[in-house]
């Protein structure tokens, strides 16, 4: 079975390094990155080092869990170089950082070991897993996504709206791969129009066929019905 991946530069404003059709993520992050560079080239496993790259990615990660974009998050941890205690340590201390919480609105976030040599086969799993099974949906998103004005509405809606994935935008501005595509600028201007013309508890089922998560569409309706006047 085939797979087809859209690259888009939208995937890193969202913060994973691959979005599912599913609204879930997944973020691969090799060791090595963890560790510095000495003067001849190798890496420099001490403890110091890890823990700064270590922590660096705890707190994206963290972030990312936090924000509600995501229901569920998987992380690939790819051990390309050898594992020391300090890394172990780490390790726990990202697995411990990201416990399921009450009232947290991301509800899974689990994680996987991969060598250089499986990191492709895991991240095809991934998306055998979550993919539709309209085979036809990946290169209609990829040709959708391919006009820059749709990528700059959709990083506009990203960026305003902190629970917003990719595929969400990309719904808000007409994409639909049950039926044909509307303009962009016409799917962007109905939405304003609802959300100005209905009450915040109606506003998600007037917009019930973008599919967006309940924090997303609060979210988004705050965000296009709030009063300005108070900035001047």
């Amino acid at each position: 079975k085939g797979i087809v991946i859209c690259d888009c530069p939208l995937v890193d404003i969202a913060g994973a390094d691959f979005e599912l059709s599913d609204d879930s993520a997944v973020i691969v992050q090799c060791l090595s990155s963890w560790l510095e560079f000495n003067q001849t080239g190798n890496h420099a496993a001490n403890a110091s080092s890890v823990q700064q790259g270590a922590r660096t990615f705890i707190r994206r990660l963290v972030s990312l869990a936090a924000s509600g974009r995501y229901h569920a998050i998987h992380v690939i941890l790819c051990l390309d170089v050898e594992i020391s205690s300090a890394l172990t340590g780490e390790i726990v201390t990202l697995q411990n950082a990201v416990i399921q919480q009450n009232d947290c609105p991301c509800e899974h976030v689990t994680f996987e070991y991969a060598v250089p040599r499986t990191l492709a086969a895991s991240i095809a799993l991934q998306f055998t897993s979550a993919s539709n099974p309209q085979n036809s949906s990946s290169s209609k998103i990829a040709e959708f996504v391919s006009d820059e004005t749709v990528q700059e509405r959709a990083r506009f809606l990203i960026l305003l709206v902190p629970s917003m994935t990719v595929h969400m935008a990309l719904r808000c501005l007409g994409f639909s791969t049950e039926s044909n595509c509307i303009k962009s600028d016409e799917a962007l201007q109905n939405l304003f129009s609802i959300a100005k013309s209905t009450s915040q508890e109606l506003f998600p089922y007037k917009i019930e066929d973008i599919k967006l998560s309940s924090s997303c569409a609060e979210q988004l309706w705050l965000a296009l019905n709030v009063d300005i006047s108070h900035a001047y």
